[in-house]
């Protein structure tokens, strides 16, 4: 009696939770979710650990850099700078802001930058490009991811106009 009464409770719990169809799925194919719906979550589960991961790192990798070349400005570190490359950077920095500066001590900044802005236009459309089939979880990690992709594409527009070039 006792296993018929705790048979019938997780039941009616995994129906709640899953549904007729989805418990269905759970003791015959090990899942509760469908196959188009697995995917989806496995592509944003994708996308999230190694794209988005990569780009995190990349976009700290870039800010420590103008960090430092800050900090090379304020110290002197345009000093081994030859006589003409001060007089472009004088007429180049006319605003006193020390973006040229950063971009003349590292080159390599224009480049970086831009690459991270188009990876992560990228990974947008890529997280656009998963279709939902109107599952909430599969809705509440795209949202999840695409606030956290608008939040570093803001950082880098930041840094672009930091380093004095345009996004």
């Amino acid at each position: 009696a006792l296993a018929s009464v705790i048979g019938t409770y997780v039941t009616a719990r995994l129906i709640s939770s899953y549904g007729v169809g989805g418990l269905l799925r759970l003791i015959w194919e090990g899942d509760h979710l469908s196959s188009d719906v697995r995917n989806a979550i496995d592509a944003l589960d994708d996308l999230e650990k190694r794209q988005l991961s990569r780009r995190k790192r990349e976009l700290k990798n870039v800010r420590v850099t103008i960090e430092r070349a800050k900090l090379d400005s304020v110290d002197g570190g345009l000093e081994h700078h030859s006589h003409i490359e001060e007089e472009v950077l004088n007429i180049n920095d006319s605003s006193g802001n020390g973006a040229n500066d950063i971009i003349l001590q590292f080159p390599v900044l224009k480049k970086d930058l831009s690459a991270l802005s188009q990876n992560l236009d990228k990974l947008v459309s890529a997280v656009d490009s998963v279709q939902s089939y109107e599952n909430l979880d599969v809705k509440e990690r795209k949202k999840k991811l695409s606030c956290a992709l608008v939040e570093m594409m803001r950082d880098v527009d930041a840094l672009l106009a930091e380093c004095g070039l345009s996004s």
